[in-house]
């Protein structure tokens, strides 16, 4: 099986699972919260170190994000939702990257969209909305960055094409992001569960 084979079968795998609704399990609340808060700190620790470096102001909480896919998974959206809120709530309280914990809040509950989102065809139309939030996203957080904070995010000093560059960047990589984020779920899916469900 050549590469292209191999890469059309993981699309079609994805699709599958994405346009899936995964199984309900009875679970008790208990093994929710203890499950979510374990994530919810993993998801920090990844912020907290990257910002410490000061060089990972997107790339931290794009990785943090991803912490949602399992809880998403295994215990809907709902729960999903509000772990998001408090690793968003806790970020802008502990991070010293102010930039990074906002990211995270106007970002970082974008997993938790996936399956809504892959249910909108065609694929263009998909993508088209998609980068329509993206530029929602931005505005917003460079608004409250500007406006609620007073942090100057220094775009004011580049030049018009500059900016455009930067937007276009923006784009695209949040595109990729929905990709790596739907890998991540079928990874989750097809490997990841079963170690799960042994866990609990």
């Amino acid at each position: 099986m050549d590469k292209r084979s191999v890469i059309k079968k993981i699309n079609e795998a994805t699709e599958f699972v994405l346009n899936t609704e995964p199984q309900s399990r009875k679970v008790k609340a208990s093994q929710a919260i203890a499950f979510s808060g374990v994530f919810c700190a993993l998801a920090l620790v990844i912020m907290l170190l990257t910002s410490l470096l000061g060089i990972f102001t997107y790339a931290g909480p794009i990785t943090a994000a991803a912490a949602l896919i399992p809880i998403r998974e295994e215990f809907g959206t709902k729960t999903g939702i509000c772990t998001w809120a408090a690793i968003s709530l806790l970020s802008l309280m502990l991070l010293p990257d102010r930039e990074m914990a906002l990211f995270f809040l106007c970002f970082g509950w974008f997993p938790l969209a996936l399956r809504s989102l892959h249910k909108i065809k065609p694929r263009a139309l998909r993508i088209v909305l998609t980068l329509g939030i993206y530029l929602v996203l931005i505005a917003l957080m460079y608004g409250l960055l500007c406006r609620l904070m007073g942090i100057d995010p220094e775009l004011a000093e580049n030049t018009l094409s500059l900016n455009i560059a930067l937007l276009a960047a923006g784009g695209l990589t949040f595109l990729l992001c929905d990709a790596a984020y739907c890998r991540l779920t079928l990874f989750w899916q097809m490997k990841w569960r079963k170690t799960f469900k042994r866990m609990l």
